[in-house]
Formats: C-alpha cells, sequence, structure tokens
C-alpha cells in the first residue's frame, strides 16, 4: 500500500465504541478524522481510544501516524495520546518520527512522559531510538530536571537495561552545589548532605526547609484532599508542627486521645494552641512512704520494728549507712516478756527459799498472767515506725528539696498511725518552718487528721485550710494538695458535697467569678474533681446567693438560710441535705417541723418540698416568697454572675508559658486552657 493512504475500511471488534453502540465496520480515516475534529473531551477519548484499538497491522500503524502528523499542532498531540493507548509494536518508520513529536512543549508533561515509556517499549534495545527520544524529551531542560523526568519514563516501564544505565550515568556525572557550604555532590549525596548538615530538603533541585515545604503541602492537601499530599507534609513536619496543625484543624477527641495518654505518662498536660506537651500548672504530691508489717520506707530511708509481743527491736537505716540498731528504748518489753522475766524471777526465788513445786508453780504462773496484764499491749509496729522515724530521723534531716519531699511523704504516711501527741511539736515545727506548699499541705492535713481523734469535725477544718490557701496566705498550689490528700483519703459522698459548699464560699470570698473558677479547676485537677462537674449555670446562681447584698430578701422568712451557712454550722445534715441537693441555694426550717423531711429547699432547679418539686404556683405562704425570691431575685442576675472575666490574678503563678508562646493552666493527661489576663 502507498505511503500516506489510509485503508478503506477495517472490521472493528465490538470493543471499539465510543458512543455506547457497535461500530460494524468502519472506516479507518473516518475514526481518524473524528479523532482530529474538536470534540468534548469524553467523546474524544472515545475516538482515541477505538482508534488505538482497532490499529492492528504495521501498514494500518504507519498509515494512521502518518495522517495524524501532517495535522499540525493538533495533530501531534492526538497522536501522541493514540501512541500512549497503542497495543502493538510500532514499525521503525514510525518510531523514528516519535522525536519530533516529543519536541513540542505545548503539549502536556504527563502525555509526553506516557507516548515516550510507550515508544521505548516497541524501541526494545534500539540505542539509536533511545538516544532520539531521550533528546527530543529532555530538550530544554537542566540537568537535574532532565533526570526527573526520565525517572518519571523509567517508573512507566517494566524494565528497561539501555534506560536503566543511561539515568545511572546521568546521576553519577551530575554534581550539584550546596547553597549553603562549598560541598559540590551528587543528587543522593547532596541530598543527605542538605539534610544532615543544613536541616534542608532537596525538591526539584532547589534546597527548601521542610516546614515551608510541608506547609505548602498541606494547603494542597487542603484544596485537593490528596491523602499522598498529607502523608508527605507528615513525613516532612516535625512532631510540634504535627501537633500544632493537629490542633488548628479542631482534631477529634480520639485523635488527641494518645497524645493525652502519653503525655499522662510523663505528669505533663498538652497546650491547646499547638498540642505540645506542658508540665503541670500544679505538680502532684509524691506518693507516701511504704508502709507496712512494721516497716517504713523510702527515698533511701528505713525504719523498721520488730517483736510486736516479745523483745522489740528497732532498726534505722539512712542513705548514708545505719543510723541505729537495738532494743527499742523504753518500749522494747513486751508483755510477753516481762511477765517471763517476773515469773523468771518467782521462780529463782521460790528455789532459794526451797519452796514446794506446785507453790513455786502456782506463784509464777500469776505472776506472770499478772506482768502481762500489767505491761499492756505495745503499740502497733507500723505506728511505732512511725514515731521512730518522727524522733530520730525528721531532726536529722538536713535542709532542701529532698528533705521536703521526705518530709510530705512521711506525712501522708502518718495519717492514721503513730502517736498523735508525740509527733505534735515536730509537726508543727515543720509547718512553720518549711516554705514547700507540697510540705506545708501534707504537715497541716496531718495535723488535721490527729485533731479530728479529739473530737475535730474534719470537714470544717479541711474547709479553713482552703480558705486560707485562697485568700493568698498559703497560695493556691496549697488549695490543690489539700484538695488531693483529702480524695486520697476516700471521704464519703455527703464529705464531699459538703467541702465543695465550703470550697466554693473561700473561692467567692477571695474574688473568684464562676467563669474564673473554670481557669482554676483548668489548673488544678483535684479541685476540679471536688466540684464534682458542677454546671456553669448552677454555680452562676450559686455565686449570686453568695454575693446578693444585704439585706437579704430570704431574712423576711424566720428559719431560713443559705447553703454556706448550712455547710459550716451543720456538719451532719448538710452533708446529707447536699448529697441529695447538690444545687441547694437556701433552706427553711418551718417552726411546726422537726425533721429535714419537711424542710422548704430552694435549689437551682426549683423549690423541694418534702422531697419533692412543686411548681411555684401550688405554694402558699412562706413557700410562695421564697419561690419568688428564687425566680424574681437570683436567677434576673444570673447573666452578670457568669459574664466572662480575665483570669484571675493570683493564678498567675500557676500559668505555664508553652514553646508557641501561649500561657496555659494545664493538669496532667488534659489538654490546657489558655489563660486570660488584663494587660497592665
Amino acid at each position: 500500500m502507498p505511503r500516506g493512504a489510509v485503508p478503506v475500511a477495517v472490521h472493528a471488534p465490538r470493543e471499539a465504541v465510543s458512543d455506547g453502540g457497535t461500530r460494524g465496520r468502519v472506516k479507518l480515516g473516518e475514526l481518524t478524522d473524528a479523532a482530529l475534529a474538536d470534540a468534548d473531551p469524553v467523546a474524544h477519548a472515545g475516538f482515541v481510544a477505538d482508534l488505538a484499538l482497532v490499529t492492528r497491522t504495521p501498514d494500518s500503524v504507519a498509515a494512521v501516524a502518518d495522517r495524524l502528523l501532517t495535522a499540525g499542532g493538533r495533530g501531534r498531540q492526538v497522536f501522541l495520546e493514540w501512541l500512549a493507548l497503542l497495543r502493538v509494536r510500532l514499525p521503525e518508520a514510525v518510531l523514528s518520527r516519535v522525536p519530533g513529536a516529543l519536541e513540542s512543549n505545548d503539549i502536556p508533561e504527563e502525555l509526553r512522559v506516557r507516548a515516550a515509556a510507550r515508544a521505548l517499549r516497541s524501541a526494545r534495545s534500539s540505542r539509536e531510538a533511545l538516544d532520539g527520544i531521550v533528546e527530543a524529551l529532555t530538550a530544554g531542560l537542566t540537568p537535574l530536571d532532565a533526570l526527573a523526568r526520565l525517572r518519571a519514563v523509567q517508573v512507566r516501564m517494566r524494565r528497561s537495561k539501555a534506560l536503566d544505565a543511561l539515568i545511572d550515568r546521568r546521576e553519577r556525572r551530575l554534581r550539584l552545589s550546596c547553597p549553603r557550604c562549598p560541598a559540590r555532590l551528587g543528587l543522593a549525596a547532596m541530598a543527605r548532605h542538605l539534610f544532615d548538615a543544613h536541616g534542608l530538603v532537596l525538591d526539584r533541585g532547589r534546597a527548601r526547609r521542610p516546614e515551608k515545604l510541608a506547609k505548602r503541602l498541606r494547603k494542597r492537601y487542603a484544596a485537593a484532599r490528596d491523602t499522598t499530599l498529607l502523608d508527605e507534609a507528615a513525613t516532612l513536619s516535625s512532631p510540634s508542627a504535627l501537633r500544632a496543625w493537629a490542633a488548628r484543624c479542631r482534631a477529634s477527641a480520639a485523635d488527641v486521645a494518645p497524645l493525652l495518654h502519653d503525655a499522662a505518662g510523663r505528669g505533663n498536660g498538652l497546650c491547646p494552641r499547638c498540642l505540645a506537651e506542658v508540665p503541670p500548672s500544679v505538680e502532684p504530691l509524691p506518693p507516701p512512704l511504704g508502709l507496712g508489717g512494721g516497716r517504713l520506707s523510702g527515698d533511701g530511708f528505713v525504719v523498721e520494728v520488730r517483736g510486736p509481743d516479745g523483745l522489740r527491736t528497732c532498726s534505722i537505716t539512712t542513705p548514708f549507712g545505719v543510723l541505729r540498731s537495738g532494743l527499742d528504748g523504753r518500749r522494747a518489753v513486751g508483755p510477753r516478756s516481762a511477765g517471763v522475766v517476773a515469773a523468771g524471777a518467782i521462780l529463782a526465788a521460790a528455789v532459794a527459799l526451797k519452796l514446794p513445786v506446785a507453790v513455786a508453780a502456782l506463784l509464777a504462773g500469776t505472776t506472770y498472767f499478772a506482768g502481762r496484764l500489767l505491761r499492756g499491749p505495745l503499740p502497733a509496729a507500723s505506728g511505732r515506725a512511725v514515731d521512730r522515724a518522727w524522733s530520730e530521723l525528721v531532726p536529722r534531716l538536713p535542709p532542701g528539696a529532698a528533705r521536703d519531699r521526705f518530709l510530705t511523704r512521711l506525712c501522708r504516711a502518718s495519717v492514721g498511725q503513730g502517736d498523735a501527741d508525740g509527733r505534735a511539736a515536730v509537726v508543727k515545727g515543720e509547718v512553720n518552718a518549711s516554705s514547700d506548699p507540697g510540705t506545708r499541705a501534707a504537715a497541716r492535713f496531718l495535723q488535721t487528721d490527729d485533731a479530728v481523734r479529739l473530737g475535730v469535725d474534719r470537714v470544717g477544718a479541711l474547709g479553713r485550710l482552703l480558705s486560707a490557701g485562697f485568700d493568698g496566705s498559703e497560695g493556691i498550689a496549697f488549695v490543690e494538695h489539700v484538695a488531693e490528700l483529702f480524695h486520697r483519703a476516700s471521704p464519703s459522698p455527703a464529705d464531699i458535697a459538703r467541702l465543695r459548699v465550703l470550697a466554693l464560699e473561700g473561692a467567692f470570698a477571695t474574688g473568684f467569678t464562676p467563669r474564673a473558677l473554670a481557669d482554676l479547676w483548668a489548673a488544678c485537677p483535684y479541685l476540679h474533681d471536688l466540684s464534682g462537674g458542677v454546671p456553669l449555670s448552677r454555680l452562676g446562681v450559686q455565686y449570686v446567693v453568695w454575693a446578693y447584698p444585704s439585706p437579704h430578701p430570704w431574712d423576711a422568712v424566720p428559719g431560713t438560710g443559705t447553703v454556706f451557712e448550712l455547710a459550716r454550722v451543720a456538719p451532719t445534715l448538710a452533708g446529707r441535705l447536699l448529697r441529695e441537693h447538690p444545687d441547694l441555694l437556701l433552706y427553711h426550717r418551718p417552726p411546726d417541723s422537726d425533721d429535714v423531711h419537711g424542710w422548704v429547699l430552694v435549689c437551682a432547679r426549683g423549690v423541694v418540698v418534702r422531697g419533692k418539686l412543686v411548681a411555684d404556683a401550688d405554694t402558699d405562704g412562706a413557700t410562695r416568697w421564697l419561690a419568688r425570691v428564687r425566680s424574681e431575685h437570683l436567677l434576673p442576675h444570673l447573666d452578670a454572675a457568669l459574664a466572662p472575666v480575665p483570669s484571675h490574678p493570683p493564678l498567675a503563678a500557676l500559668a505555664r508559658r508553652c514553646g508557641c508562646g501561649a500561657e496555659v493552666f494545664v493538669s496532667p493527661g488534659r489538654v490546657g486552657r489558655g489563660a486570660r489576663f488584663r494587660s497592665v
């Protein structure tokens, strides 16, 4: 067939369709013209695919190639599209014309790369064809860009020894100059050098900062949602940059949970702005010293008391050696040993006096039991170990952080143990001498626990400790430590409910508002737990009750008081009522009611009469008046009580500055809260 002639017709297979139907017998020239014609992209792609499918013989390949390459720029682009889809091997005559079509820079790079890969698969091992195609494909490019384009061709081919060897030679010859130093290295060596020596990434022949490149990739991901870009950005980003990106994207709780778990393992929290780890606003107290079986140990110190009923021994060991070892002083002889010694003396006297055996035995037995009875039982070995630690170890400890830590742990281990009166003077001295809030809190808590044995109200005394911390005499960290010690003591729900009210009263009295308490709870997790997740609205109404100026409208009803007064003066009753009604605001005790069940309770959610919540319209007398107090005097001030305010100034000592510049209140294992102090 003459060159340039197109066969009259071919039998197209059933797959050769572009409009949904079978073509049957199609003229190849008409299909070529249809591919060259301007059409919508979908129809054009169908014509090109059909043309590549029906072109099966060398003559038809040559004829179609000649027709397309003589149609100008449009024909060259259609030629490359057709070539990329062609399934048969190219004749030598057509293969020699491929470089000319590849030289056009108006054709998309992706299409030129695909067509070049298809032509090289047909060329097999032809060095001449390889050189022509490579020269046309990389014309006008820098050596590095040319190498990148050849690699794009390489990944589209199963195997090409000639192309692989060419790329290897070019890589070995390629030398890049470092923009930061005089180094001149190959491609791979330069990439390693830039990253190791300068912290830069080689991207398309240019040295770029990883964070800038990652930022660009993140923007492209946000626009296209291509997860490949996301993976590349994550690879280039530092851990801190990834955390900050997650914070800006408002990561879900499930995504932040692993970060919180890792931070909690190191005793840290997370910054809300960048999710970086931040040390807690208040360091948790160290654990109590180990105590059990008469052995007290921790921080290299060991106090061990043995012999619960016979001869009691005591050994005290410090990190520097044995301090003492031997009998436990005047408390060394137990009741059994005392009985044995007394009985032995009687037996010796009976032998000397030559008394009958029966008489001697009777006297010895009587003396033994009398000795045990008169001596009395020895104190518990664990309590005695605590007492010896206070009397022998504490006076010898040098000042410093190690002493404060040991004293804090000893105070925690001493709760409910040992002789409270015997250590009272030492504990008081440590409270006055120590400046560490943790040590002072542990010592004051121990003093309170010792006083409870004498009938002092535990919750009331702890409420006064919390107030001392809020008013500045001890500090907010002291308040958090007292709350931690209280929670560790496994309090009852009634005690928790009552101490919650006393803590709120102490906080309100020093200028804390409901909004400011959110900052306090973010910095102090045990105070947050003490609040029990109180809703902000309930907290606001309780604040209105506390801050309401005199004269109070509820004073018009005799026998009425606030929840704060009840918590102070009626320990048992307040705990019971607050456990059942945690939102209690006011209480009214009718003159004819001795049972608390008959009291009128004004709560944040409504009025409770005889244990049931009633509507305002169903009340009368004093109950109706108290309902009006709630609806007309308390609730209207709720919005003002909940108004946003800057962070309370006493909390400045608890704010932690993150590397991103944010000041946050943070606790271990939680996302912190940004501080908002008023600028001066």
